[in-house]
């Protein structure tokens, strides 16, 4: 009986493995993320119930516009180019250090004055980080700006994602539960604290991201 039972509790926390999952694409989407459907379908289906099969069916059309009006905005090449520029940032770093190994050969071999490598240095240094760090505000307040125009246009639909993420976390609660499981245990990362059934830990200072675990009475 008690092997039957561990057994029971294991398949249980599995379970509640794949619903923090499907809270999470959920809360993903509230934020314009861009995926794919499909693995959301196929979770839902598999081990939701039906009552959440049929609101997740009325809820992906909802989710396939949101992503459509992404995939077909400005919105990517913003997107695109705040990639380059963060691999530009990453890539610097190390560039700095190369640039005073190089200065210093060149001095040596070209014999550069003092202001030659002064010039370069401020160059590297200061016109170089000022102009991505420029270009990397202004790219953040496009790419904001263009989320608060998609967030009027889709507001009614944002709350319909809001309410299915919400009943899976009821759903959720309900099976940790029945089965007696320990909430400290399911502790998952959310964009959104704004949910009913779970409280939030921590919030990251660097992500924005909240830790949050399922509040079961």
């Amino acid at each position: 009986m008690i092997i039957l039972r561990s057994r029971d509790s294991k398949e249980a926390q599995r379970k509640v493995d794949e619903l923090m999952k499907i809270i999470r694409w959920a809360d993903d989407y509230r934020m314009f993320k861009v995926a794919d459907t499909k693995y959301v379908e196929a979770s839902v289906q598999r081990i939701c119930s039906s009552h959440l099969v049929a609101k997740w069916k009325r809820v992906k059309k909802d989710v396939t516009d949101m992503n459509e009006a992404l995939t077909k905005s400005p919105l990517r090449r913003l997107i695109a180019i705040a990639t380059i520029m963060r691999l530009v940032a990453m890539t610097s770093i190390m560039g700095f250090v190369m640039l005073f190994i190089v200065v210093a050969l060149l001095k040596v071999a070209l014999g550069l004055s003092y202001s030659a490598v002064v010039a370069l240095v401020l160059i590297c240094l200061v016109i170089v980080p000022n102009s991505y760090l420029y270009l990397d505000r202004y790219v953040r307040f496009r790419i904001r700006e263009y989320h608060a125009s998609l967030e009027s246009r889709f507001l009614p639909r944002m709350r319909k994602v809001k309410e299915f993420a919400q009943d899976v976390i009821f759903h959720m609660n309900d099976v940790i539960r029945e089965y007696d499981l320990n909430p400290d245990k399911c502790k998952f990362r959310l964009r959104h604290c704004d949910y009913e059934g779970v409280i939030c830990v921590k919030k990251s200072r660097f992500s924005g991201l909240f830790v949050v675990k399922p509040l079961v009475k």
